[in-house]
């Protein structure tokens, strides 16, 4: 779901105007970001990032913890 003051796109368990204060109050407190470099686009399309993340992430330690 996404607050209906700022549009940003709130995790389970964070009601409207976590983010930007009650009914919007602090939104334009801070700059919005810039928009991201193209080479973070395939983040945001692949449905199984955080799955596969998971798994490099394991792969790393496990490299990681054999140099020893």
């Amino acid at each position: 779901h996404e607050c209906p003051h700022c549009h940003i796109s709130l995790l389970m368990g964070e009601c409207p105007g976590f983010c930007c204060g009650p009914n919007g109050s602090h939104l334009h407190d801070v700059s919005p970001f810039p928009p991201l470099p193209p080479q973070t686009k395939l983040l945001t399309e692949v449905p199984q990032i955080s799955q596969l993340s998971c798994i490099l992430n394991l792969l790393v330690y496990l490299l990681l913890s054999t140099k020893h």
